[in-house]
């Protein structure tokens, strides 16, 4: 009897041993995993001393306060694009179809261009301040109406600012727009100016009748938008000193004509140069300096 209590209790004594010999040989392997795997022994010491960090909360960075920058106003140059016509009936220079103006604008967009209204350009040609990287202006001359039927959706695509330069007498016309599409429009990123009340190109105008023509259609487009009108659009082109004499007294602060280039401040802010788009065109001349 005594002797199967003493065999008892000697099963009992090895069984605990073995136990405890496979507990310490458990954590060996558990600590030898450890340096073999730096990842998740980084885990381990992260999740302790995380329990002590308080994390602070940061506004997120907006991706336009890194692209501006400061520069001498003298150096500041804004492609400025000239359209006319959205139209898939492209019959001349001055229609683009709708297919490749999105194409235009998409590659605008791809291209980290910003764009900018009028009042804007004239800013930063004065100013020098806050000048994206890549700065443009979009400018549509007459105010047809296929800018509210085929440009004005491809804009909102994109999120893109655009100016319409309008011939008030014009307005609600055939194929040309009307009140309540520009009043949708201007609520929706769309800008209008002025491109004279008839279009009479100003440069065969007495001086009288030029300064008629730019008050005229000043007052009109202020009415109907309850805006100031300070960017003037001269037709086809066509201006003489007398037209940025009247363009300065009838309050205008900057002026464009349809000479090619890049508008900057040298070229005189009643006489600013465009860029103008044509079918078939290559966008990477937006990338020139002249």
């Amino acid at each position: 009897m005594n002797n199967l209590k003493t065999k008892g209790l000697l099963s009992i004594f090895i069984v605990f041993i073995f136990a405890a010999q496979m507990i310490s040989y458990s954590n060996v392997i558990a600590c030898d995993i450890y340096k073999s795997n730096p990842a998740a022994e980084n885990r381990q010491l992260l999740t302790e001393k995380n329990s002590n960090i308080k994390y602070k909360t940061y506004e997120p960075v907006k991706h336009e306060a890194l692209s501006k920058r400061d520069l001498d106003s003298a150096a500041v140059k804004i492609p400025v694009l000239m359209y006319h016509s959205i139209n898939v009936k492209s019959t001349n220079n001055l229609i683009i179809t709708p297919q490749e103006f999105d194409k235009q604008i998409k590659w605008l967009k791809d291209n980290g261009f910003t764009p900018l209204f009028l009042d804007e350009v004239y800013s930063m040609l004065t100013t020098g301040k806050d000048i994206p990287l890549k700065p443009v202006a979009l400018t549509f001359d007459d105010g047809y109406v296929d800018n509210y039927t085929e440009a004005y959706p491809i804009l909102k695509k994109y999120n893109f600012k655009a100016t319409i330069f309008l011939i008030t007498d014009s307005i609600g016309q055939h194929s040309v727009l009307n009140e309540e599409q520009i009043r949708e429009m201007y609520a929706n990123n769309i800008d209008f100016q002025s491109h004279t009340a008839s279009h009479h190109e100003l440069n065969v105008l007495p001086y009288q009748k030029q300064l008629d023509e730019l008050v005229r259609s000043k007052e009109a487009l202020s009415k109907l938008l309850n805006k100031n009108i300070d960017c003037i659009c001269y037709p086809v082109g066509r201006y003489n000193a007398d037209t940025i004499k009247a363009a300065k007294t009838a309050g205008y602060k900057i002026g464009f004509t349809t000479k090619p280039g890049h508008a900057k401040q040298s070229d005189g802010l009643y006489t600013l140069t465009r860029v103008r788009m044509f079918p078939g065109m290559g966008m990477q001349i937006l990338n020139s300096k002249k």
